[in-house]
């Protein structure tokens, strides 16, 4: 991802130089506590530090939009990891 968004980046100078620009990442399926599925690698689990690690490395990329999805069985318990989330995970992330 970083070659593409170099390559971006190299561009946007020719045509508008400086000109600001967001880039977004769409990561894997977010689940915060323990999993009612079998893990697989198109899920990001764990600690809330595994967690919050794993979206920041996105900043490094110099990504600045994350969209994010995540697994649950209702729209209360939906409602419970987008909650968790921004109390546990976000303030990690964003540091």
């Amino acid at each position: 991802m970083q070659g593409c968004i170099d390559y971006i980046r190299a561009h946007r100078d020719k045509v508008r130089p400086g000109a600001p620009i967001d880039f977004g990442w769409l990561p894997e399926f977010i689940y915060i506590g323990t999993p009612f599925f079998e893990p697989n690698d198109w899920q990001i689990i764990g600690s809330i530090e595994e967690i919050a690690e794993s979206l920041r490395y996105a900043k490094t990329l110099g990504v600045n939009v994350l969209h994010l999805h995540f697994r649950s069985r209702s729209a209360a318990e939906y409602c419970d990891q987008i909650a968790a989330f921004g109390r546990d995970v976000f303030p990690l992330v964003d540091s």
